[in-house]
Formats: C-alpha cells, structure tokens, sequence
C-alpha cells in the first residue's frame, strides 16, 4: 500500500498521496523513503525515483539524511552509466536538470564539498550538448518527473544561471573565500 501512494506521489505533481507524505513527520517519511529505496534497491528506476522525490520534497530541516543518499547514489551511477550521447548519461540528466536547480534553495553544508564539485561540472557539462539532445533527455526525465516539461523548459532557460548560481552558494556554503581570477597572466 505504502509502495502504491508512494508511486502516486511521485508521478502527479499534486495528489493527496502526495500531501501525505509531504505532511507526516520528518522521521517517518524519511523511514518510508529509506525502506523503499532499500526494498526496490535491484529496480534502478524505483530507486531513482524515490531519492530523486526525497531531494525536490526536502527543505532544510526535512531528509537531509535522505538528500546525502540520494546526491551519492547519483554522483556514484555516473561514473558506472553505460547510455552515454555526447559524454552524458541519463544520471548526468538527473543531476544537471533537477539536483543542481533544487539545491539552489538548500543549505549545502551537509553535502560533501567533492559531490557538490560533481554536480557543478556535470551541470556544465550536460549545459553544453542540452540543446541538441534535449527531446531525448526529456524521454529520460519523464521516468522519474511528473513536472518533466517544466523541468526541462527550466534548465533550458537558467541553466547557465543555475551553474553560476550553484558555484556562488558553493563558495559561500563551505566557506571557500572569494574566488580570485588573475586576467593579467
């Protein structure tokens, strides 16, 4: 039953599967969320979703624990994703189109500083070729957003914004101090 409200929630942008679990207690949800991902661990695609829908439903006091899984479990696939066009997989899409523009009304000190590197340059790097694959990456998202065509549209239209805001919030998060560029090499 929790697994049936729970594919609910994450495929309507709004339902009353997906008021439930945005209402219930930190605790629980991230207990329902953790067993989920867990229990459908060998479905890629479940699992994709669940921390996929645990990083755009949290806030700042709600699964950080859960955002810290899901940000390792997609900067680790990455590197292991085998449908690669022009260097980006659908992982990079996930990164790239919904971790990096969610993360820009997060606190990201409890991110490892090196994940947070990752998303950055895989945002440039899926910015780069977005335009001539962009009706084949919307198919990828479509798996796992019900908001797909915004999303899409979203990063068609900042995703420049969202690189430079993410480097920004980076340096101001952990604390790097202010990047020095010398033009007068």
């Amino acid at each position: 039953m929790i697994h049936k409200m729970f594919v609910t929630a994450a495929s309507q942008t709004t339902s009353i599967e997906r008021d439930v679990f945005m209402e219930i207690s930190t605790d629980i949800l991230e207990s329902i969320l953790l067993g989920l991902s867990k229990r459908f661990d060998s479905n890629d695609c479940l699992k994709t979703k669940v921390l996929l829908f645990a990083v755009q439903t949290s806030t700042e006091e709600k699964h950080a624990k859960l955002v810290v899984r899901a940000v390792t479990y997609l900067c680790d696939k990455i590197s292991t994703n085998d449908a690669i066009v022009n260097g980006v997989g659908k992982y990079h899409v996930y990164i790239a189109v919904i971790v990096a523009p969610t993360f820009l009304k997060r606190n990201l000190s409890h991110i490892p500083l090196s994940y947070t590197l990752t998303i950055i340059a895989t945002t440039i790097h899926v910015a780069l070729v977005w335009a001539e694959n962009r009706q084949q990456w919307e198919q990828i998202l479509r798996e796992v957003s019900p908001n797909y065509k915004d999303i899409s549209e979203y990063f068609t239209m900042n995703s420049w914004e969202v690189i430079s805001a993410t480097i920004d919030k980076s340096i101001h998060s952990y604390d790097l101090g202010v990047a020095a560029i010398n033009l007068h090499t």
